[in-house]
């Protein structure tokens, strides 16, 4: 594309010129030869503005325009609006073809063989001394394209053989645009526009919005051109190269090939004007010629001559996991024209072909009505959301979903599968739904007018290509959230910043809801596909905004740079004033859904020491720990063996001494351990069983020998007072804050209440150092706990206050991980294994932070 550089060239006068900034150009063939482009004009200048000099076929140009338009007036006058069209659709046709057939195949074969440009010095064309008929009128014709002084012979054949490729480009795309607009001006119901354009209605609406689209239409061609200048404009490059690369600036920034997409946003708009559904049919045929052309023609050469930025030439993270990992392969991806990377050798493929089979012979058996099919979809969509939002968070955040898998007994790898069939799915039901429910609105209630069937599909169409789009950059690890699960797969940590990521940072949440609100326009604006499509663009906006954007964080360290079309738009005043409008919108959707929606920590997601810390003040200052609820004598209930931080470690055995006086003493009181949460506010009356975890106090009582743990017990003539001991045949063996209990009798009366301490596990994160240490600690433990048989197997029947949740809870306190006790069970408790595959889960979340 045009721009400048500094150089040593040689003017076309022959003298030596330094450091003159001027873009310099070379044939494609040579390098050596260097020469710098004169001046030229755009088309509308060269044949329109009356001081430049005209070339014969500009002339004939003009003329032809002129005759057009006066052949438009005498037809519709003596033919009628019919005739007419037929003419010029049948004229816009040919032009059409014209150009993307005809001068798509000269630039094919100029590209690749330089075809023109080898006919050119063949026939010798440019050459002075050539003085056939041919060579005379080419010679005669570019001659108007040089200024005063100036000649074609000091310039190659290739800088002239495009100056008069020119020439015919100009003929056909002013014939094609001419005959186009005459056939839209022919198509306009002019008394409806007339009476309705000052209106507030549909058709003053439809016009108003169509004259906008082709306002912008023109800002995009005028942009374009200043961008990329007459060089580019005329394919330039497929006749002689200059010293620049491909340009990304003002609308090149913002859209994809501008002059080939909304580059035609104009005919769109003047669809929309006419109301007629047949120049709609037109215009989107000329379209779709034009992005042939882009294709097949342009796009080719473009990767040719600059090379692609396309990240195909390097080896994807899921190519490299195919590679490297035998149980590996590519996931399965619903697309709009069925399935891509199906496995015939994966079940999990097989259920989401055959939950599709039973949506669509289920709605064919059952024949739901639309408001039910409708009702049906939204669920679906809602619960599916929430689910995968809910999955990303907690993975984002504690790497749960990954977790749950390891504890379980399977990889990483694994994990991420499932996360792919989940997605997947939920996907493929959510679009299947979507499908059969604008059929069912399509055939049992009033469609929508061809106009607005039309644009829905091609917003559909839109949304199909954003999706390519989007796959085609990031692959289908980036397409499953691949950083969520395998972050540690990356090898760049940065984000993509080429294809449609060039222009958008999230074009998911613009183009990727299109077709969804283009069910809309099909549905003639149905309430529950308006309903459908606010949900779909809801969830969108808050996954990207509240899940995926803070994750990037995380991951890359930085939040995606400004796109292409924000760069752009604050080029301007009232883009920079939009933009903070945005902005100042988004902080305040930001401080409400975070401090009025989303409550505050509480004290149970605190820090589990400072919140256990903060429950144990509260209680202490609450009450008095040792209560005398009879009356007023002296009680007291203390714990022997607790530390200066409220803190008994399992499986201690704790000691407690108590005392009551002789009027309250009963030989059957007994004391109890609870948690301090479970106990509730009722201080009087314990309300909740003991489960087991009690001893009398006396051994005179009336209870078995297996709760009476009793150290001392002794009177005197005013006190009744001993001690007893909690090991671990009636210990708690889960961390938590406790209290022990003095019950009167042979009831759950409170005679008095022990102060609040916290139970925990032995704390060995510092010590542990490999699997081995690990291994040995885990056995030592449960030695201590009485539950190691065979000195490596743990034992269920031995304590049954020791379960497998206790041992799971152990690793956990441990290692910050843990194993299921279902995996467990499959190891037959064999603590080798289990703790191997501890030390294996915590080695690779780690190396997944």
């Amino acid at each position: 594309m045009a721009t400048s550089c500094e150089s040593t060239v040689l003017k076309p006068d022959g003298k030596l010129n330094s450091h003159v900034k001027i873009p310099i150009a070379h044939p494609r063939s040579s390098s050596t030869i260097r020469f710098d482009p004169p001046k030229t004009h755009d088309m509308v200048r060269s044949l329109f503005d009356p001081t430049l000099k005209k070339s014969f076929l500009e002339c004939c140009i003009t003329a032809t325009i002129i005759g057009n338009v006066i052949l438009c007036y005498y037809a519709y006058q003596h033919l009628g609006a019919n005739t007419t069209k037929i003419i010029f659709l049948s004229q816009y046709i040919f032009w059409r073809l014209s150009y993307n057939l005809g001068i798509g195949i000269v630039l094919h074969y100029q590209s690749h063989y330089e075809s023109l440009t080898n006919f050119a010095k063949k026939h010798t064309l440019f050459d002075k001394k050539a003085n056939n008929l041919l060579s005379r009128f080419v010679k005669f014709e570019i001659s108007a394209k040089y200024q005063k002084g100036d000649s074609l012979y000091r310039y190659p054949e290739e800088w002239n053989t495009w100056l008069l490729f020119r020439q015919f480009v100009d003929l056909i795309l002013m014939q094609d645009f001419t005959t186009y607009m005459l056939y839209v001006v022919i198509s306009l119901p002019h008394n409806d526009i007339l009476n309705n354009i000052t209106s507030f209605n549909s058709i003053g609406i439809r016009v108003w919005l169509g004259v906008l689209m082709v306002l912008f239409n023109i800002w995009v061609k005028i942009d374009a051109h200043s961008v990329v200048k007459d060089y580019a404009w005329y394919w330039g490059d497929f006749f002689f190269l200059q010293d620049a690369n491909l340009v990304f600036d003002g609308v090149f920034n913002v859209f994809p090939h501008p002059m080939y997409s909304i580059g035609y946003i104009g005919y769109y708009g003047l669809s929309l004007i006419s109301g007629d559904h047949h120049v709609l049919f037109v215009s989107i045929l000329g379209h779709c010629l034009q992005f042939l052309f882009l294709k097949y023609v342009e796009t080719p050469h473009i990767e040719r001559i600059y090379g692609s930025d396309s990240s195909d030439e390097e080896e994807s993270i899921d190519d490299k996991m195919v590679k490297q990992l035998d149980n590996y392969s590519k996931p399965l991806v619903t697309t709009f024209l069925g399935f891509k990377n199906f496995d015939k050798f994966k079940p999990t493929d097989y259920i989401t072909l055959i939950t599709v089979a039973s949506i669509v012979i289920g709605c064919t058996i059952l024949n739901p009505s639309f408001v039910t099919l409708s009702k049906i979809a939204l669920t679906t969509k809602i619960v599916s959301s929430v689910i995968n939002m809910t999955i990303l968070y907690k993975q984002s955040n504690s790497k749960w979903f990954t977790s749950l898998y390891l504890k379980n007994g399977y990889n990483e790898i694994y994990a991420y599968q499932m996360w792919q069939f989940i997605y997947n799915l939920h996907s493929t039901i959510n679009y299947i739904l979507l499908v059969l429910q604008c059929y069912y609105h399509f055939v049992k209630c009033d469609s929508g007018s061809y106009n607005t069937i039309t644009f829905g599909l091609l917003l559909l169409a839109i949304q199909i290509w954003c999706n390519t789009e989007i796959f085609h950059s990031i692959k289908e690890f980036g397409w499953f959230y691949g950083d969520f699960f395998l972050p540690n797969l990356i090898d760049k940590r940065k984000l993509k910043n080429d294809g449609i990521y060039r222009y958008l940072n999230n074009p998911e949440r613009v183009f990727g809801v299109a077709g969804i609100w283009g069910t809309v326009l099909i549905n003639n604006f149905s309430n529950w596909n308006l309903w459908l499509a606010t949900t779909w663009t809801m969830f969108n906006w808050f996954t990207v905004k509240f899940i995926e954007t803070p994750h990037l964080l995380k991951v890359y360290g930085t939040k995606p740079t400004s796109s292409g079309f924000e760069k752009t738009l604050t080029k301007y005043k009232f883009g920079k004033d939009f933009k903070s409008l945005i902005d100042k919108v988004d902080q305040l959707l930001d401080d409400y859904l975070f401090t009025s929606l989303v409550p505050k920590q509480s004290v149970a997601e605190a820090d589990r020491e400072g919140d256990w810390e903060s429950i144990i003040n509260m209680l202490l200052i609450r009450e008095q720990t040792v209560k005398n609820l009879q009356g007023t004598g002296h009680f007291n209930l203390d714990i022997v063996n607790i530390n200066d931080e409220n803190t008994i470690r399992i499986p201690e055995e704790i000691e407690i001494k108590w005392a009551v006086t002789n009027e309250a003493f009963h030989k059957d009181d007994w004391i109890g351990l609870y948690k301090v949460v479970e106990t509730g506010e009722d201080r009087l009356t314990t309300k909740i069983p003991s489960q087991g975890h009690w001893s009398a106090v006396s051994s005179s009582s009336s209870y078995s020998e297996d709760h009476q743990k009793i150290l001392h017990f002794d009177s005197n003539d005013h006190f009744t007072y001993g001690s007893i001991k909690f090991d671990k045949s009636i210990l708690c063996f889960e961390e938590g804050i406790y209290e022990f209990r003095y019950h009167s009798a042979n009831s759950h009366d409170v005679v008095m209440i022990s102060k609040p301490f916290k139970l925990l596990f032995p704390q060995f994160k510092e010590t542990v150092k490999d699997v081995d240490q690990l291994i040995a600690t885990t056995k030592q433990f449960l030695k201590q706990c009485g539950v190691l048989i065979n000195d490596n197997k743990f034992d269920l029947n031995r304590n049954k206050y020791f379960t497998g949740k206790t041992l799971q809870n152990w690793y956990k306190s441990t290692m910050d991980t843990d194993v299921s006790v279902v995996y467990m069970k499959r190891t037959n408790f064999d603590i080798d294994i289990i703790t191997k595959k501890v030390w294996q889960i915590k080695q690779v979340l780690d190396n997944l932070e």
